[in-house]
């Protein structure tokens, strides 16, 4: 029984001319393609050119149609099937892969011989982006461009790639993840889940023969020496910022430019990526926290854990060269450097105040600028940041505290266990440049230099006294102004 021609192009409506020759059929279009050994009757023969095809139908149509075809007829020999590619015919190209169940005779590997054999490789008449394949620049304009996306038919979100389409069903329609028998961690992917347990359970880590920083994958350890110790960055070319991975830089581009968000459906928090999407959903919606094999303590994220191992239980601390101040954090490190050694600032657009990070200038825009607080259910305390409101909750009502085993002081967090040690216990001081004058805390050297020889004064927003230090203006206002801040 042969295989209609139109069943096979599925173009929708592919018109059948008049018959043509014993062994397969002719497309008269301006590029011939001859396929023989199709199966497809002597008697049928249609116009490419003439064939409605859409190629940006969902596979998953393309999939339906030939699986009804699949168990009654069968495509001979890949190597019979001789192909000039072009762009009237691929289709034709496609249905013949998926139906054959071909693993060598590709569409890309087709396009990518031909490509080759011209020395051109594709472009993008869009934004003139480059490819090895055709069907790989076909991809980029379906997503970038045309904007296509693959719904999902039980919820309102929308995906890139099918591949995507496909885990998110899989985790949170049909509740499918791989476990770590181990720990009882759940992954979405195969590789995911291998990639853990090599990591964690097994201890694989992938040194950098450059430095003594050890890797959980490869990929980590390839972007740790572009970046670091190449010092090669992919840059925007729509502002000036510089990013160590091109995933990184078109995360950028899609929220800083192109206004793209990806907002979580359970709580309506806005993401910049997908990944920090997929993070959220698991640690807040789905419960998944990664615990901490020396301590107690849980965190959201792997590389919360990981900071906090080494900085804790592996003695590691990241040390500034100028001034000789350690670090728990790399993050830490960088953000003294920025805002210490290099001055660089971060200025609201909203009103005149500079802030010495991007996350306590987040911090200011919520708080002041939008009014979100961040509210004990135990004591309807107000926070201005989150961080705030945990180290609350933990000395407050959970009566978690650090004890200075030198003097059985208590602090409500490990940082301020860590200054009093230093200052009280170690005799470390910190010596203004200009006065000579030592101190025990950098945070209080700092407010004396902005103080004493800057002239700086941090002025009260409801009644406009001034104090000489953000945490006397605080003080202020939780004391006089707490129901007006409401």
């Amino acid at each position: 029984m042969a295989i209609p021609v139109s069943d096979f192009c599925f173009g929708i409506t592919c018109k059948v001319e008049q018959p043509m020759g014993l062994d397969g059929v002719i497309y008269k279009s301006s590029n011939e393609c001859i396929s023989s050994n199709l199966n497809i009757g002597p008697e049928e023969y249609i116009k490419a050119e003439e064939c409605n095809y859409d190629n940006t139908m969902d596979d998953s149509l393309i999939d339906n149609k030939l699986g009804i075809l699949r168990d009654n007829h069968s495509l001979y020999s890949e190597d019979s099937f001789k192909h000039k590619y072009n762009s009237n015919d691929g289709h034709i190209v496609s249905a013949y892969n998926r139906h054959n169940g071909s693993t060598t005779f590709k569409r890309r590997q087709i396009s990518s011989v031909q490509d080759s054999e011209e020395g051109v490789k594709p472009s993008c008449a869009f934004c003139n982006k480059t490819f090895s394949t055709r069907a790989g620049r076909d991809r980029h304009i379906k997503s970038i461009h045309k904007r296509i996306k693959y719904p999902c038919i039980q919820c309102d979100r929308k995906f890139t790639t099918k591949f995507h389409l496909i885990e998110h069903k899989k985790v949170i329609h049909q509740g499918i993840n791989l476990s770590c028998d181990k720990c009882d961690r759940n992954f979405t992917t195969k590789s995911q889940l291998n990639r853990h347990i090599k990591s964690a359970h097994e201890g694989i880590k992938y040194p950098c023969n450059q430095c003594n920083k050890k890797l959980s994958t490869k990929y980590d350890l390839y972007v740790h020496k572009k970046v670091i110790h190449e010092g090669i960055k992919h840059p925007c070319n729509q502002c000036d910022r510089k990013f160590g991975t091109k995933s990184k830089l078109n995360d950028h581009i899609k929220v800083a430019h192109e206004g793209v968000t990806f907002p979580c459906d359970e709580c309506g928090k806005i993401f910049s990526s997908n990944g920090a999407l997929c993070r959220h959903l698991q640690s807040v919606h789905q419960g998944i926290k990664y615990p901490c094999n020396q301590c107690d303590r849980l965190y959201t994220s792997r590389f919360h854990l990981n900071e906090h191992l080494r900085a804790n239980h592996e003695g590691v601390k990241f040390t500034c060269d100028l001034c000789n101040k350690e670090f728990a954090f790399k993050v830490g490190l960088d953000e003294h450097n920025k805002n210490i050694h290099k001055g660089i600032k971060y200025p609201c657009d909203q009103c005149s105040k500079k802030f010495s990070s991007k996350c306590m200038l987040n911090i200011h825009v919520k708080a002041i600028h939008k009014g979100i607080k961040y509210i004990c259910k135990q004591c309807d305390r107000k926070f201005n940041c989150k961080s705030n409101l945990n180290g609350h909750m933990k000395s407050v009502h959970e009566g978690i505290t650090f004890q200075c085993d030198e003097c059985d002081q208590k602090f409500t967090a490990k940082c301020q266990l860590n200054r009093h040690i230093q200052s009280i216990h170690e005799g470390v001081r910190f010596t203004c440049e200009q006065c000579d004058k030592k101190f025990t805390k950098q945070s209080t050297l700092h407010d004396h230099v902005k103080v004493v020889h800057e002239g700086l004064r941090y002025s009260c927003q409801f009644c406009g006294k001034s104090f000489s230090t953000k945490k006397y203006l605080r003080k202020h206002v939780r004391n006089n102004h707490e129901r007006e801040e409401s």
